[in-house]
Order: structure tokens, then sequence, then C-alpha cells
């Protein structure tokens, strides 16, 4: 009795298996941040079942890509100590030296170096004319230096890749949906940062 009773688990356990997996798949096409969480959810599911470690690794490594990707930036590549102190300080040849040191620009790199660090400076001094907070200034740098990196160099993205970039990055940082997204900016704030980025 106790060896058929048993057997109707194991009649069930493989259509189980192919259930999460196909739950598992199609969460792996994970792309935003509100992707996140059922992704998450099945990753557990597949751990339970004992799915192949290959998928579940796979599965992780999307997890934590995207986690990477839709993290807040404040305070990331400007800490809240250095960006305090960046914004303590009146000397533009000071500035400019800190955000070089801080944004890793070589002088190896010549001229390039030098107009990435204007770049930075003349959105420092933006930050600097809208009163922006250590949080709202450190993650508006970070904002524009990832989306320099990501569309300009080789001209990486056309212009309607480079504006909805744009806009998921203004939209991370401006919607209150913790853990998906923070509302650092007001909506003034980011028609502002818009304007300023696609005049």
């Amino acid at each position: 009795q106790t060896a058929m009773a048993a057997e109707p688990m194991t009649d069930r356990a493989p259509p189980m298996k192919d259930k999460t997996m196909r739950e598992l798949k199609a969460a792996m096409v994970a792309r935003a941040c509100e992707d996140l969480e059922p992704l998450r959810v099945a990753i557990e599911k597949a751990r339970e079942v004992q799915l192949d470690t290959n998928e579940i690794d796979k599965a992780t490594l999307i997890l934590h890509d995207l986690e990477l990707k839709t993290q807040p930036l404040s305070f990331t590549d400007l800490p809240q100590t250095e960006m305090q102190q960046l914004q303590a300080k009146r000397s533009r040849d000071e500035i400019l030296e800190d955000l070089k040191r801080i944004m890793r620009l070589k002088s190896k790199d010549g001229f390039k170096a030098e107009v990435l660090a204007e770049f930075h400076f003349q959105n420092f001094m933006f930050c600097q004319k809208q009163g922006f907070s250590p949080e709202k200034a450190s993650a508006f740098l970070s904002l524009m230096r990832q989306l320099h990196s990501n569309t300009v160099p080789a001209r990486k993205a056309d212009v309607n890749e480079a504006s909805a970039l744009l806009e998921e990055l203004l939209a991370r940082h401006s919607r209150q949906l913790p853990p998906f997204s923070v509302g650092i900016f007001s909506k003034e704030e980011v028609s502002v940062m818009r304007d300023l980025v696609t005049k």
C-alpha cells in the first residue's frame, strides 16, 4: 500500500517540473523593472522542484543583470560625501579635476577626456542651477553618464533608441514604486531635465 500511495506522486512530478520550467522560461524574458519580482518567484519555484541547475543559473544571472540595470543611480558614481564636497566648491578648475577623477577620465585619452570632463561639468552646473540635493545631483550625473556611454560612442544608438533610454532612466527615478523605481525627481524636474537633453 505504501508503494501504491507513492506512485501517483511520481506520476505528478514530471508535469509539475514541466510547468515550472515553462514559467521560468517565460520569466527569463525579463527586460524591465516590473519583471524583477516574477523572475524571482519563478527562480524560487524552480529550486523547490529541483529543476536543472543550469537553467536556474541562467535565470539567476538574468536577474542579477536586471537588478544592476534597474537600480537607482544615486551615489553610484558619486558617493554622498564626495557629492557634498563637490557642491561646496566654487572653482571651475577644482570641480573639473574632481569630476575627471570621479568619472575615471584618463589624461592619456587627451581631447576625448577633456570633452567628457566638460560634459560632466555642464551637467553638474545644471544641478547647481536647479538647486538639486546631493542625491538628485548624483543621480542626474550618473544618468547622463549612462546615457552618453550607451548612445554616443561609435554612434551606438539612433535617435529613437537614445530617446527610449532617456525615458526609461527618467521613469526609473521619478516613479515611487519600490523596489522597481524610486521617486527621486518630481514631474517638473523631469520635464526640465528632458528639455536639457533633447534641446
